[in-house]
């Protein structure tokens, strides 16, 4: 089965040192624990980064701060690594963001939950195949599933298919090993991504 691309946006950067280190802070501490158990990461054949977190601004609550745009093979990132969402024209597919990095390629998946869902405060983008298939199995977490399609038709999935979830939600992406993990407390959800990628070595050792 062919995976379909994310969709396309461009993106115009208005030059910034990056947002204030304590606004990055509480990504950037469950970060470093995710890229040193390669959640998130850079892939060792193409190059390619995969994984990212956001967070609402504190000042903003239309915009949202993001990990920057292949920055997943650094273990630590600095203010100039991530970026400010500060607009997103759905019609012109484009992009506005303040910062000295361009967004990560799936920042309209993380424009799309923020819209949709006006609790959610962060979301952790992970890659990992076996938390996919035991988020699927598991039926005590909230999963919704979801495809990638035109960008209003994947705003109105968004909130449609989460219009009843009030609590953390699991967001499980098309694509083989992508989950969206969101909520509206980043100690939660960090603790709730170690649980499930604990579960995972567990059963992967008694294999």
């Amino acid at each position: 089965m062919k995976h379909k691309e994310p969709p396309k946006f461009n993106y115009q950067i208005k030059k910034t040192s990056g947002p204030e280190n304590h606004i990055i802070h509480s990504l950037e501490k469950w970060r470093v624990l995710f890229h040193k158990i390669k959640l998130l990461g850079e892939s060792p054949i193409d190059k390619l980064s995969y994984g990212e977190l956001s967070r609402r601004d504190v000042t903003d609550s239309e915009h949202f701060i993001i990990t920057g745009e292949q920055t997943g093979g650094l273990p630590n990132l600095k203010r100039e690594h991530y970026t400010k969402i500060t607009e997103v024209d759905v019609k012109k597919m484009k992009i506005l963001v303040e910062g000295s990095v361009a967004p990560p390629e799936h920042v309209f998946v993380h424009y799309a939950i923020y819209q949709a869902l006006e609790n959610i405060k962060f979301i952790f983008h992970i890659h990992q195949p076996q938390i996919r298939k035991t988020l699927f199995k598991n039926k005590d977490y909230p999963v919704v599933k979801l495809e990638q399609k035109r960008a209003n038709d994947f705003l109105k999935e968004v909130e449609s298919e989460t219009k009843d979830q009030t609590n953390n939600i699991v967001l499980v992406h098309e694509l083989p090993d992508s989950v969206f993990i969101l909520g509206d407390d980043e100690n939660v959800l960090g603790k709730f991504v170690l649980e499930l990628n604990k579960k995972h070595q567990v059963k992967s050792s008694d294999n």
